[in-house]
């Protein structure tokens, strides 16, 4: 155990704290088995996790960059990031619920200084 791991096992449970106040529940699934048979999928188990999404807007304007004589073209573009708890636990085989949409967990980012995963991070833009 490194020295430092003290502080991210203590920044860990700062995060799960704002998260599990801030957040909601989402489902997972998981993958489910074809049966050639019934030519049907199996049922998957669905699980809850704790997240949330975090909105940005950034403004784009490469339109002014690349003709700057003509007029300027920026354009705002939206991103999203779905923020999910150490706890989660995704696996790449698995996907999500967030706002109607299935999105597959096996984008998802882990966030680990000292080789301790404090938050995954997903980016759920459409």
């Amino acid at each position: 155990m490194a020295a430092s791991d003290d502080f991210y096992l203590d920044i860990l449970g700062e995060v799960d704290s704002v998260v599990a106040e801030l957040g909601t529940t989402y489902k997972v699934r998981g993958s489910s088995t074809y049966d050639p048979d019934t030519l049907t999928r199996g049922s998957t188990a669905e699980r809850d996790v704790v997240g949330l999404v975090a909105s940005g807007q950034v403004a784009h304007s490469l339109g002014s960059i690349a003709f700057p004589v003509t007029e300027t073209s920026a354009a705002w573009i939206e991103t999203k990031t779905l923020i999910l708890t150490a706890a989660a636990n995704p696996r790449p085989e698995e996907e999500v619920l967030v706002d109607g949409h299935w999105f597959p967990l096996s984008k998802v980012k882990p966030i680990k200084p000292a080789e301790i995963t404090v938050v995954y991070l997903l980016n759920v833009s459409r």
